[in-house]
């Protein structure tokens, strides 16, 4: 069995290994949330995230396997219950696993016949109580320590109180990390966390306790994710906004 990763611009093919799943019971993780992180990685991830993802949502989200894929997401009606989801795109439904994947990102998990799963993920920040959605790099902070989703091979960064900074790969849940360089400074009188080095590295504004590259900040504020009252209606925005694009 393979999974392949959609990205916004990419696709990445590793092997498949079961996610280990258990119920709150005995301490264990909430159903719909990946246990199998490391401890570095685990500490980080929010108490009710599982929660806040919850309900019937008007979202961007391409759940496409092959050809062009849309950097903003493509219109879906989305409603989660535990670790199911049901989209529609404004034409076809299709049926999904969920989880919480890491500290700021979910993913949505689709078999198919083939023997195949493509995991189409999405970043999130949890602001005052409320989820915030998009693709760009995202994070949290506990005074100079950090975590950071991010987008490329090394997708995610942790940072402790000592300033050891490394960058984590995961492939098939096999977690692996290498020491990289994540950078404090000031700009405009914030904050401003910098993961990695290079052209392509993601810069951070701190907001509190929340860190957000402009590109997230921007597609949060667009509410790629914005509640619906119900599926019947989200689907009726799906399809309506499926035929703008069309046109």
């Amino acid at each position: 069995m393979m999974l392949k990763q959609i990205g916004t611009i990419a696709v990445a093919a590793a092997a498949l290994v079961g996610c280990k799943k258990k119920d709150d019971a005995g301490g264990g993780a909430a159903k719909g949330v990946d246990s199998d992180l490391p401890e570095e990685i685990a500490r980080w991830m929010p108490a009710n995230a599982q929660q806040l993802w919850q309900g019937t949502w008007q979202a961007r989200l391409t759940l496409k396997t092959s050809g062009a894929m849309s950097m903003a997401g493509d219109p879906a009606a989305i409603t989660i219950k535990d670790d199911k989801a049901t989209a529609f795109d404004g034409k076809d439904e299709k049926q999904l696993d969920f989880a919480i994947k890491k500290p700021c990102e979910a993913a949505f998990m689709l078999k198919t016949p083939d023997g195949a799963t493509y995991t189409f993920s999405k970043k999130f920040a949890i602001n005052n109580g409320k989820l915030e959605v998009g693709e760009g790099a995202v994070g949290m902070r506990k005074g100079k320590a950090a975590v950071i989703c991010a987008n490329g091979m090394d997708a995610l960064y942790t940072l402790d109180d000592a300033g050891k900074c490394l960058a984590w790969s995961d492939f098939g849940h096999s977690w692996k990390s290498k020491p990289a360089t994540c950078t404090w400074s000031q700009k405009d009188g914030k904050d401003v966390l910098t993961a990695g080095q290079g052209d392509f590295a993601p810069t951070l504004v701190a907001d509190g306790d929340l860190l957000k590259s402009e590109q997230f900040a921007g597609e949060a504020k667009d509410l790629q994710f914005k509640p619906a009252a119900d599926y019947a209606a989200a689907k009726q925005w799906a399809t309506d906004e499926a035929k703008k694009h069309a046109q």
